[in-house]
């Protein structure tokens, strides 16, 4: 399992994952159904400067995603995060990973709290958020969750670190144990 940032010449590779959640899959990610050209312009509108997303490989493909993104100008920001893992991939831990590595991130950048908003009955996405202290609140069918961030200390930098340092070279011992393409010689 490899879980690390994304740089921004991996948005093609966030597009096939978004692309290849079921229907029920993406309408719980983007609250709503989008079709393959919507998902598309989402990947291509992230702002690479203002928004991070962290994903969970799996022999070298993306299966599972958090997009951390600023939800607004104030100080201290709070920042909104939406997880995707899909269907094979899910109740093995991944969303639960994918949400505390974005958590330590949040408090780092000096986040007052992360909110997630997904669908009053979305039980699942609640559970994994409520597990680091998500508080919701119900209202027309969606549930807002907000998880306070507290400051960033020594500790939590350091672990922001060690997670980018496991994340990098578990992809670099993913990426030298797969072979490599079969090269065709031009007829």
């Amino acid at each position: 399992m490899t879980i690390r940032k994304l740089i921004p010449s991996e948005a093609a590779q966030l597009r096939e994952h978004l692309s290849r959640l079921t229907s029920e899959e993406r309408s719980l990610r983007f609250m709503g159904a989008l079709n393959d050209v919507a998902v598309e312009e989402h990947c291509e509108r992230i702002n690479w400067f203002q928004s991070l997303v962290i994903g969970f490989f799996d022999s070298g493909v993306l299966r599972g995603a958090a997009e951390l993104q600023r939800a607004d100008q104030r100080f201290p920001f709070l920042c909104e995060v939406a997880i995707s893992v899909e269907t094979p991939w899910q109740d093995q831990g991944i969303a639960t990973e994918l949400l505390r590595r974005v958590l330590v991130i949040a408090r780092n950048r000096g986040a007052r709290a992360l909110q997630l908003n997904c669908f009053a009955d979305n039980y699942r996405m609640q559970h994994v958020a409520q597990k680091f202290g998500a508080r919701f609140h119900s209202r027309a069918g969606v549930s807002e969750g907000h998880i306070p961030t507290p400051a960033p200390t020594c500790s939590s930098l350091l672990q922001e670190m060690i997670d980018d340092a496991f994340g990098w070279v578990a992809a670099a011992i993913d990426g030298a144990a797969r072979p490599a393409p079969a090269h065709v010689s031009p007829s």
